[in-house]
């Protein structure tokens, strides 16, 4: 048991080490139906969790931290017609305690997501609210469909 403890501990108290490419996992794919101050859009993409390597042969997903824990990802997200919200980030999500939300902070936008399940390549939900930063009244909220990665089965 303190063969993993450690590790873990250590990592607490460590920034997010940059990760590696072949550290990513399966894309989970989200699809959502929004309705904002300009209307209704459609926003899409995939989000990627990477395999934190912490030791030999170990791997974490998430670091806690006060309040709550954080998450490495890779965020894609398609063209729509929220403004300048498109591209690939390489960001953290972040995990409140006593919630079901995870919040990623994008430049010019806030997104949390709810309610938020986790799985190993994956974090699913079924809501997303989209808001400029420092406008919360300026937001896109609605429901999303979350598609999960078809994870290989390694041979025995």
């Amino acid at each position: 048991m303190t063969g993993i403890l450690l590790p873990l501990l250590l990592a607490q108290a460590a920034p997010i080490p940059a990760p590696v490419e072949n550290g990513l996992q399966p894309p989970m794919l989200f699809a959502c139906r929004l309705a904002g101050p300009k209307g209704e859009t459609h926003v899409q993409g995939r989000i990627r969790r990477f395999y934190l390597k912490v030791a030999p042969g170990t791997g974490l997903m998430a670091i806690a931290e006060p309040g709550g824990y954080r998450d490495h990802i890779v965020i894609e997200i398609d063209p729509s017609a929220v403004p300048g919200l498109a591209g690939r980030f390489d960001t953290e999500a972040r995990f409140p305690l006593e919630t079901d939300k995870m919040v990623v902070t994008l430049p010019g936008y806030i997104l949390t997501a709810s309610p938020v399940r986790f799985g190993v390549g994956y974090q699913a939900f079924t809501n997303l609210r989209v808001e400029q930063a420092g406008s919360p009244a300026e937001a896109w909220t609605g429901p999303c469909t979350p598609i999960l990665p078809q994870l290989e089965k390694k041979p025995s």
